[in-house]
């Protein structure tokens, strides 16, 4: 076997130390020297990722995705970034990965980085409906993810309906209880007026009531369960004057 020359191993660590615009120029790099049968002198990725003191998965998907990415009709739709991604899958993950980028609107590279199970999720529907229907999984996914990115947007904008409707709610209680507030607080600033006997009585009468009404709209924030809201409320209205 060929030894890598040193030029070689120095011309790797180079561009990977460069920016991402040097990205094509390692992911060629890497490919001229272990899958490029022009290179005579070329390696195994294995022996390749060796010399060089990297990782040999990071060596074959980058290699395998400038290979892939070579071909022009390839380039039209995908990245080189796609490519690299897709190098380590199989031809049904692929697929399943590309299926879910297109219904989502996105790329392949994120997908494949950020939805993992989300495409195996995906394929395994595929495979359940090809299996059933006497089809091809690959027809069955863009259908499946279609179908299952249509409901992943409504479950969302479900999610975030009820969110408004707890917004408004919860406004709408903090608004009351504000008003309950400001019309205690009137009460307070009346100051100690000379009531008569029975005035106080029906006074405390009434304070027992909005006690009781404190008490239940406390249990109701607090989430208390088994509690019959209607029949309590009807105990408390029949205790009013």
């Amino acid at each position: 076997m060929p030894d890598l020359p040193r030029s070689a191993v120095e011309t790797d660590h180079r561009l990977e130390r460069a920016t991402d615009t040097a990205s094509e120029e390692l992911a060629k790099h890497r490919w001229h020297w272990t899958l490029d049968e022009s290179n005579l002198k070329r390696v195994s990725l294995r022996e390749y990722a060796r010399r060089v003191d990297r990782g040999y998965v990071s060596i074959l998907r980058m290699a395998k995705g400038y290979d892939k990415w070579r071909d022009p009709d390839i380039r039209t739709t995908r990245s080189l970034t796609d490519c690299i991604e897709a190098a380590d899958l199989g031809v049904e993950r692929e697929a399943a990965t590309q299926a879910v980028a297109d219904a989502r609107g996105t790329n392949f590279a994120n997908i494949a980085a950020n939805q993992r199970d989300e495409v195996t999720s995906t394929l395994g529907v595929a495979r359940e409906r090809a299996e059933r229907r006497g089809t091809n999984v690959q027809e069955e996914l863009v259908t499946v993810a279609r179908y299952r990115e249509q409901g992943r947007r409504a479950e969302q904008t479900e999610r975030q309906e009820r969110r408004r409707m707890r917004t408004a709610e919860f406004m709408r209680v903090e608004a009351a209880l504000g008003k309950a507030a400001r019309s205690l607080r009137l009460a307070l600033d009346i100051g100690d007026t000379h009531f008569s006997d029975e005035e106080r009585e029906l006074l405390t009468v009434t304070l027992g009531n909005v006690r009781a009404l404190l008490g239940l709209v406390e249990m109701r924030i607090a989430g208390a369960a088994d509690v019959d809201w209607d029949d309590e409320l009807a105990r408390l209205e029949a205790r009013l004057p």
